[in-house]
């Protein structure tokens, strides 16, 4: 018997290489799929879990287009673009209510803000027309024409319907 000849090349499967591209292809779109199901997953959250809306009041002689003291949702935050590296913060807030206000969101300088709290008595409303609203509630008419205060037990019952 001959020992195999050292000099001589491996022979190669004639489709081998089709099973690796194959298989490369069968990774890169798992890999796509499970990004795609990330991507639905970090957008998803904030529908069963909103921001909070808070109520802000703002230092004297400040003013934003909602007013000295209003409710926004904190979008974002990020150091100011005229700051010149200075470190001065500011804030995105969606006010809502861009019927009353002309625009839903804007800007607003950080050190500007004198109070900000969350009562859980803040809701945000969605509206077919200019979006959704903030509001603090005080009653509620129902289609009947019962007025339903806020601390009354159907309250809630009635806000579902």
């Amino acid at each position: 018997m001959n020992p195999p000849d050292k000099n001589k090349k491996r022979q190669r499967t004639p489709g081998e290489p089709m099973v690796w591209f194959s298989g490369l292809g069968l990774t890169l779109g798992l890999l796509m799929v499970a990004g795609l199901l990330a991507v639905i997953v970090y957008n998803g959250v904030a529908v069963f879990w909103p921001a909070r809306v808070a109520r802000i009041s703002l230092v004297e002689g400040k003013n934003s287009p909602a007013g000295r003291d209003f409710f926004a949702v904190l979008v974002r935050e990020r150091e100011k673009v005229a700051s010149h590296g200075t470190g001065a913060q500011e804030q995105l807030l969606f006010a809502g209510n861009k019927n009353f206000l002309g625009t839903a969101y804007f800007y607003n300088d950080t050190d500007s803000i004198a109070r900000e709290d969350y009562p859980k008595s803040l809701l945000r409303i969605e509206r077919a027309e200019f979006g959704d609203a903030l509001i603090d509630p005080v009653s509620l008419t129902t289609r009947e024409g019962k007025v339903v205060p806020v601390g009354d037990s159907d309250f809630a019952g009635n806000l579902e319907k």
